[in-house]
């Protein structure tokens, strides 16, 4: 079998750290087995590794063309948009995956940082504009959408892996419960030491 061949040279370089002739004989592989998606994530991992991207997303999108439900390949299509500076399609990437496997949790925390990252470029450009005034009407809608992956993703993390997900929570409800009209304060700040507890951070007013 042409696949156990290949695989099993990929191996023996690997284990001499020789990625020059890896990346050979992935490409003979990919040649003989296109099907074979191994082959292609394997070589996917060394472009990754060194920084190619657009080789990497030329690869990701080849092994999406074979199997279009493989949602770690479609998070790293999502990934490598974020890294061109493309937030939409990596968007649409992101729910596609989710459509596919609604318990990733890196999944929901990407889609609340892209709708976070949002709330700061409007921020900024409010600032630059003079119309800080424009804060709450234009802010706690992007605020409520990434607030409400985040929490997807909290509630999935539930080994508190990923801090990012709490301080991204804890600055997002801080936010809404500062506010001069906020109508559910208590609860917030409640949730706010709920999350802090949970991750090992500070409650408020600590």
């Amino acid at each position: 079998q042409p696949e156990k061949i290949y695989r099993n040279t990929v191996g023996i370089y690997a284990s001499l750290s020789d990625t020059l002739s890896m990346r050979k004989e992935l490409r003979e592989a990919i040649e003989e087995v296109p099907t074979d998606t191994w082959f292609q994530k394997t070589l996917l991992q060394i472009h990754i590794d060194h920084q190619e991207w657009d080789t990497a997303k030329v690869v990701a999108d080849r092994i999406i063309e074979i199997d279009s439900t493989d949602v770690l390949v479609l998070n790293i299509v999502g990934q490598l948009h974020e890294i061109e500076n493309h937030p939409f399609e990596a968007l649409q990437i992101y729910l596609k995956s989710y459509e596919l496997d609604s318990m990733q949790v890196d999944v929901c925390s990407h889609v609340g940082r892209i709708y976070y990252n949002r709330v700061v470029q409007t921020k900024e450009k409010l600032f630059n504009q003079r119309k800080t005034s424009q804060y709450i009407s234009k802010l706690t809608p992007l605020y409520d959408v990434s607030r409400e992956w985040y929490v997807k993703a909290y509630e999935l993390d539930v080994e508190r892996k990923d801090p990012t997900i709490a301080q991204a929570l804890r600055e997002i409800l801080y936010f809404s419960f500062t506010q001069a009209r906020c109508p559910n304060r208590a609860e917030q700040i409640v949730f706010y030491d709920e999350i802090s507890r949970n991750y090992g951070l500070k409650e408020f007013g600590q």
